[in-house]
């Protein structure tokens, strides 16, 4: 049992980790065993988040200080553990989510924020297929770059055929003269 002053300084660091995070996900581990939920949490870690168990009153309570809205508390049924990125890419955690719950169909995803949005199960799994925030800028970046790639091709395609008659004039110059 929980004292006050504990559960005090849990939902003070909870909405201390909430507070400009761009991914809480709740999610539902009942029938995980310890040693999947111990797997489940280092994997996490490697992507920059963490899991915790948590009570949902607490939970709910820290939500709340963060500044979340009120409509989370669709999902603090039952047991509830809350993943929380802790600089990591959310997507990327997204997608480890999806990957381990595919392996082990105990974790249910209840719902969460992403970017400050509520999302449900689904967008969960939808969200995990979005390609990362790296691969995104890389797609921008070379789709910024293409324009001006192909007008050095073009422009330098001119400077080459130019060349080619230079040569081609110089070649009958010095050919038609002997």
């Amino acid at each position: 049992m929980l004292t006050k002053q504990q559960k005090v300084v849990i939902v003070e660091n909870l909405t201390e980790a909430f507070k400009d995070n761009d991914l809480v996900l709740m999610v539902d581990y009942k029938g995980l065993n310890v040693a999947q939920f111990n797997e489940l949490r280092s994997m996490l870690s490697e992507t920059g988040a963490k899991i915790r168990v948590v009570k949902n009153k607490l939970l709910n309570l820290a939500l709340q200080k963060a500044g979340f809205s009120d409509e989370h508390s669709q999902f603090l049924t039952g047991t509830t553990a809350v993943v929380y990125s802790t600089g990591g890419e959310p997507v990327d955690i997204l997608k480890v989510l999806v990957k381990f719950g595919k392996s082990n169909e105990s974790l249910k995803f209840k719902g969460g924020y992403f970017y400050g949005d509520l999302i449900n199960s689904e967008q969960v799994v939808e969200y995990s297929k979005l390609p990362s925030r790296e691969e995104l800028l890389a797609t921008l970046l070379n789709r910024m770059q293409a324009p001006i790639t192909g007008l050095v091709f073009s422009l330098s395609g001119i400077l080459r055929k130019f060349l080619y008659a230079l040569n081609a004039i110089k070649e009958k110059k010095s050919g038609g003269g002997e």
